[in-house]
């Protein structure tokens, strides 16, 4: 199997192997780097929506999977009521072994679908050398887990028992089935866009080469769409709402960004910055996609280090 080596147990709750043994073994996980060809298609329902909006939201995409009769993929329920599918890579030349947040729903879709989809995959397999920079861990079916400072059992559920099986199906064929857009997850050219010049930067922080542009996303999306944003020109206070979060997260530009240090200047962290993105979550009409949106400007706009690059799929999660 491809699994060979490639599974690590879980201990007291969590999603993580440690590398050492704890007191309670409550799972297993499986670095998909170790695993040549094989892809998770995680979709992670917004958990702000009650239990039966994201059951009539898991329902849809499973129908739509199980539609396809051609189509063999492991189904796997997320401890919070997402979905992992297990699929093969096949001669796709896909960019990165983590690639997050790379699809949200429409806004405008009748049943109010809200989620985002993450892949992951052994694009460049494990090796001593560069461990750091290939890990991926997944959380295997029947494994309990808990939020952090929640004493609720979460437990990733087991739809069909074909995660682990040789023939898996091509991840281009779960695309197309669930009519996602392939390109965002292949390795290929980026054409440059040229529409709104004002929201392309090149700030010498950012360390930019072959003068490559970059778009704005964040401003184009929340800023350019809503003028009720710049208040530059107003002197009135504002409450703590998806405005002021929305103005704060527009200022994360040009940043240098750390995995960790010792101490810090002008320099900022994960720990405080991510715990405090996480935190955002709890505020009225924030929702999944907008803290994706924070998360993807934090990764595009600014300067991460090394280390920091390495680094912030597995700290995003941890903190």
């Amino acid at each position: 199997l491809r699994t060979n080596n490639a599974i690590s147990k879980l201990y007291n709750y969590q999603k993580f192997n440690k590398g050492y043994v704890q007191e309670i073994e409550t799972g297993k996980a499986i670095d998909i780097s170790k695993c040549p060809y094989l892809a998770v298609v995680d979709i992670d329902i917004d958990k702000k929506l009650d239990e039966q909006q994201r059951k009539l939201i898991r329902d849809e995409l499973l129908q739509q999977l199980n539609s396809n009769k051609s189509l063999k993929v492991g189904l796997v329920q997320t401890a919070h009521g997402g979905i992992h599918i297990y699929c093969h890579i096949g001669d796709n030349k896909l960019r990165l072994n983590s690639m997050t947040g790379l699809i949200k729903s429409l806004e405008s879709n009748s049943l109010n679908k809200r989620y985002g989809v993450d892949v992951f995959a052994c694009v460049t397999p494990y090796n001593e050398e560069s461990k750091e920079k290939t890990l991926r861990q997944v959380v295997l079916p029947d494994s309990i887990v808990k939020d952090k400072d929640s004493d609720v059992e979460l437990q990733y559920t087991n739809l069909n028992k074909l995660w682990n099986i040789t023939q898996l199906s091509n991840i281009k064929k779960v695309f197309q089935t669930l009519k996602f857009d392939l390109n965002l997850i292949l390795d290929i050219d980026k054409h440059k866009v040229t529409q709104l010049p004002a929201l392309v930067v090149q700030e010498s922080s950012q360390q930019i080469t072959n003068d490559q542009e970059v778009i704005d996303e964040f401003a184009l999306k929340y800023i350019q769409r809503d003028k009720s944003y710049d208040i530059s020109q107003s002197d009135s206070k504002i409450d703590m709402t998806k405005q002021t979060c929305i103005l704060l997260c527009n200022g994360l530009k040009g940043l240098e960004i750390h995995n960790d240090a010792q101490e810090l200047k002008k320099e900022i962290t994960f720990l405080v910055l991510f715990k405090a993105v996480n935190s955002l979550i709890k505020i009225d009409g924030i929702d999944e996609e907008f803290i994706n949106d924070v998360y993807q400007r934090i990764r595009t706009m600014n300067n991460l280090i090394d280390s920091a690059k390495q680094h912030f799929d597995t700290q995003r999660e941890r903190y």
